[in-house]
């Protein structure tokens, strides 16, 4: 049986995308000991909620945590993709956008203001008047299914400015020019129901990517592009796992 506490951590985990590190717990709850916020995270791996993860970049040591199917199905998705073998790519994309989550609940934003499930953004957009041919899909074994991957937060996490904002975690590799014009496709039509229109808010590794984000944007015309707030955080992730090598051995 897991205490209020520890299960409000695994919880914060599965919903903000299913990776953690001990820094980032310390990043949203700064008020707790990096100590207690590590017994935390052994408590969960040992009761089988949580596994380790080698850290891809700087070698072999397990300090990335992930949640498996055990934390899936207790949170009724026993399907999820979170509990899978992931490549270096998606790990450290999801850890960006963990990183920046814990942060911004830490910093006073209202956890929830983060809509974490498919089934929430669906919920609410939908109670926003916008019809189900307008919301992002995929086609699946044939069928047209509504998959909004990007979280949604009730106000900008920058500004705090009233109206939606679609919260993008830059793919590494691709293009962010590419994914920027394909984010204003599939959520063009939310952009035109909605008033005010969504804001764009991007998390990216490097400042080269937030840059080119803001280029992207300024060439093209578009109610979210008019309106996007860019960050980077490569450097403080990858500050906090040399942290983690030096002076840690979870």
């Amino acid at each position: 049986m897991l205490t209020p506490t520890v299960e409000n951590t695994l919880k914060a985990i599965y919903d903000f995308g299913g990776y953690a590190t001990t820094e980032m717990l310390c990043a949203w709850r700064p008020e707790v000991s990096r100590s207690y916020q590590a017994k935390v995270l052994q408590i969960l791996t040992l009761e089988k909620y949580l596994v380790t993860r080698p850290n891809l970049r700087y070698g072999n040591m397990p300090k990335v945590y992930q949640v498996t199917g055990k934390t899936c199905a207790l949170y009724g998705n026993p399907n999820s993709y979170r509990k899978s073998v992931h490549n270096e790519t998606y790990v450290r994309r999801s850890l960006l956008r963990s990183l920046f989550l814990f942060r911004l609940v830490g910093s006073g934003y209202p956890y929830e203001d983060i809509l974490a499930s498919n089934e929430d953004r669906v919920n609410l957009l939908q109670q926003m008047a916008v019809q189900p041919a307008g919301l992002p899909a995929k086609m699946i074994y044939g069928e047209r299914s509504i998959q909004i991957e990007e979280y949604i937060l009730r106000k900008s996490p920058g500004s705090g400015g009233e109206g939606l904002t679609i919260l993008h975690t830059h793919k590494p590799g691709f293009s962010p020019r590419k994914q920027l014009y394909s984010l204003c496709e599939r959520y063009a039509e939310i952009s035109e129901t909605l008033d005010p229109p969504p804001s764009v808010y991007v998390v990216c590794e490097h400042e080269g990517d937030a840059a080119a984000y803001l280029r992207a944007a300024k060439n093209r015309s578009g109610s979210i592009t008019s309106n996007i707030e860019v960050c980077s955080l490569g450097a403080d992730l990858n500050t906090a796992q040399k942290q983690q090598k030096s002076g840690s051995n979870l």
